[in-house]
């Protein structure tokens, strides 16, 4: 009897546990914004020149209260080790979500995977640039600063009421797996156009997801969502968190034949920051995922979606796609996307680069 009951209970705690719905909650994230502002201090690559400043009130109004504060000596050091490591785009967002500020004194976040911070950050040189970092946020009233701006209040109700609308339980079923761990939705003030998706990978095998992305404004100043461009970029950074790891551990097989694929269009993936094939292929895998979120979702003109990302440089994306219908048909052989992998490698690996551009 009381292995009986033992049995029910856990039946009972795992449905319990299967059925809770996974929460999103967006928020304008002050280590974030932080770190952004020491980019564009910095004069980093995707952070200046702004040519698209979402709001251009807030980049301002950053612009002018850090003025005195170009010339800090994180500042300066920033510059030079940017310049040393490429450090732009994503790589101080990936920073900023393995920070921590309690009490106003900000540290790296404990028991964190050795190789969670983007590979950019040299471990050597974090204790230094960390501690210019607290220097920095102490003398300009960094947090006082950012307490002040009221619109991220806005922004806040406004993207949790939109993204109500993400199937989030859409990537446990299409990946076969989920992280023990968090979604985290963060809406940038400051990161101009580019959206990002990091993670944080711990010791004891959980995992935050992020994604890192931007708002719009209407002719009143008041922020908004919509399904143009919005719901797509969130589905997007978050698939990142689930393909790039993927791609890293298939990446020795899939090298040779990619750098050929990246050849054929290396001009139009650089300019749009993808400076190699490995990067090239996170992108490919992640908007292949895209395209299926929304086919399983949404009525969609997918060769329209596929023409789309062909002109983007990505012209194997038809055929990636299409694997997919192996990998739903046979998921008993194929439990996750992580396991369908080799499946994927063949795909690629079987395809001429200048064939696929011909018929393109």
């Amino acid at each position: 009897m009381k292995k009986l009951i033992l049995v029910i209970a856990l039946l009972t705690v795992s449905l319990f546990l299967f059925a809770q719905k996974i929460e999103l909650k967006a928020k304008v994230d002050e280590r974030c914004e932080l770190l952004s502002t020491v980019s564009r201090l910095a004069e980093a690559e995707g952070y200046v020149p702004d040519e698209f400043p979402v709001f251009p009130f807030f980049v301002d109004s950053v612009g002018k209260y850090f003025e005195p504060f170009k010339t800090h000596k994180l500042i300066e050091y920033c510059k030079i080790y940017y310049d040393k490591y490429d450090v732009g785009f994503d790589a101080p967002m990936s920073l900023a979500i393995h920070l921590q500020i309690v009490d106003r004194k900000i540290s790296l976040i404990p028991n964190v995977q050795t190789n969670s911070l983007d590979s950019r950050w040299n471990r050597d040189s974090l204790p230094h640039l960390i501690e210019l970092l607290n220097d920095f946020y102490t003398t300009t009233n960094f947090h006082d600063f950012f307490q002040r701006q009221t619109i991220k209040e806005k922004v806040e109700t406004a993207a949790n009421e939109y993204f109500k609308k993400i199937n989030l339980e859409w990537y446990e079923n299409f990946f076969g797996e989920v992280p023990d761990g968090n979604f985290n939705l963060i809406i940038s003030l400051s990161n101009g156009q580019y959206s990002y998706g990091p993670k944080v990978e711990y010791l004891d095998g959980k995992e935050d997801l992020y994604a890192i992305t931007i708002s719009a404004i209407d002719n009143l100043g008041n922020p908004f969502f919509d399904d143009g461009w919005s719901l797509e970029l969130i589905v997007h950074e978050f698939c990142h968190s689930f393909c790039n790891h993927l791609i890293v551990e298939n990446y020795p097989e899939m090298k040779k034949k990619a750098d050929e694929f990246y050849k054929l269009n290396e001009e139009i993936l650089s300019e749009q920051a993808y400076g190699n094939s490995q990067i090239m292929l996170f992108e490919i895998l992640v908007r292949a995922s895209v395209i299926k979120y929304f086919a399983d979702h949404y009525p969609i003109n997918i060769e329209g979606l596929f023409s789309r990302e062909i002109n983007n440089g990505f012209i194997w994306i038809r055929e990636l796609y299409n694997s997919f219908d192996n990998y739903e048909k046979n998921r008993d052989k194929y439990p996750t996307l992580k396991s369908f992998m080799p499946e994927i490698v063949k795909v690629q690996n079987n395809l001429n680069p200048h064939e696929v551009a011909k018929k393109r």
